[in-house]
């Protein structure tokens, strides 16, 4: 996941300038807020990176709740994720856990969490805890396609 961790720093080299991504409105994805970079931005990245930008979905996730009905995988996508903290912009993770080999732990500011195509995961607020935690998402290819099929899967 090299160009994964590539395409992560350039985004947070953005971040650590002011913006206001912690104050928009997220859309609702699976019960997730997600946050899509504008177009222009992800083609300038890209094209930093020698990289082409249909195979890319890069986007700030939120979430704000007990989301443990939501461990699912990706069929074809690999994903990157990193927890999102104050030195880019963002409030301290509360609460924030995430589900990877079978357990719920916690995800700190600064965590990357590498998911391959197929592996089980999922992101919540610790249940009967309130909080808010945003992190950096990056999909390849992307989990949502130019037709609107989505590569995401419920694993209950």
């Amino acid at each position: 996941m090299e160009i994964h961790r590539r395409l992560a720093n350039t985004v947070l080299g953005r971040l650590r300038q002011p913006h206001d991504y912690a104050t928009k409105k997220y859309p609702n994805y699976h019960d997730f807020g997600k946050l899509r970079f504008p177009d222009e931005l992800l083609e300038q990245w890209c094209d930093q990176l020698a990289i082409v930008v249909a195979q890319w979905q890069v986007e700030i996730g939120l979430v704000s709740g007990d989301l443990t009905h939501q461990k699912h995988h990706h069929n074809h996508a690999d994903a990157w994720i990193e927890v999102l903290g104050p030195e880019f912009g963002f409030p301290k993770p509360e609460n924030f856990q995430k589900y990877v080999d079978g357990v719920w732990v916690p995800a700190r500011a600064g965590e990357i969490v590498e998911i391959p195509a197929g592996k089980v995961h999922g992101f919540t607020i610790k249940p009967g805890c309130t909080g808010k935690a945003y992190f950096l998402t990056i999909q390849t290819p992307p989990i949502v396609g130019t037709g609107g099929e989505d590569d995401y899967h419920l694993d209950l």
